[in-house]
């Protein structure tokens, strides 16, 4: 899950530029933006990237080696059958999408790992995401400052201690290939001793 606000659709383009073309994860990106930019985002992730990027849709299904992007006038939750819902409804945190909101619902029914990113972005969005997230065992990461637009919301996580990994949005898709490759290796072991 990829949380993001001013500065975010270069960060995250440059996260996803470096992960591996094989990576085999689904991906969310809560942005912060208006609702008739989210496909023109989407649409220019899927032109340049390997994974297909579309808009999530309410009761799609999620799949690996997707990217979905949340849009942008309504709150993105997953459901227990993993189907995305909207939730129309207050700004949370001053934004709507919230991305605590999202990183919250994915972390309450998601069974397996769920990394948590924050990226450059202004205020406190994603912060308290960040650390649900880790509270339940997942890994976090929060851009370093130097490399953001503006710092608000990765130095809030880093300061309430929520961020496991602070890096460059390069230096967090290398960590997170290496960590979903030790997943995928720790999954195999599990099941054929």
């Amino acid at each position: 899950v990829l949380g993001a606000s001013t500065g975010g659709p270069v960060a995250i383009r440059t996260l996803l530029e470096h992960l591996p073309h094989d990576f085999d994860a689904t991906i969310v990106i809560v942005q912060h933006i208006p609702a008739a930019f989210s496909n023109v985002l989407a649409a220019q992730l899927h032109g340049q990237l390997p994974l297909r990027a579309s808009v999530a849709c309410a009761g799609e299904v999620i799949e690996s080696r997707r990217i979905y992007v949340a849009p942008g006038d309504q709150h993105l939750l997953l459901n227990s059958q993993l189907e995305w819902e909207f939730k129309n409804g207050p700004p949370i945190s001053g934004h709507c999408p919230s991305i605590d909101v999202t990183m919250k619902s994915i972390g309450q029914v998601f069974s397996g790992p769920v990394f948590g990113v924050l990226l450059t972005g202004m205020g406190v969005d994603g912060a308290s995401g960040l650390q649900f997230l880790r509270s339940r065992g997942n890994t976090t990461y929060a851009q370093e400052s130097a490399s953001c637009v503006v710092d608000g919301m990765p130095k809030a996580a880093i300061e309430m201690g929520a961020a496991d990994y602070v890096a460059t949005p390069e230096g967090i898709a290398n960590h997170l290939a290496n960590e979903l490759l030790r997943e995928m290796n720790l999954h195999v072991s599990r099941n054929h001793p």
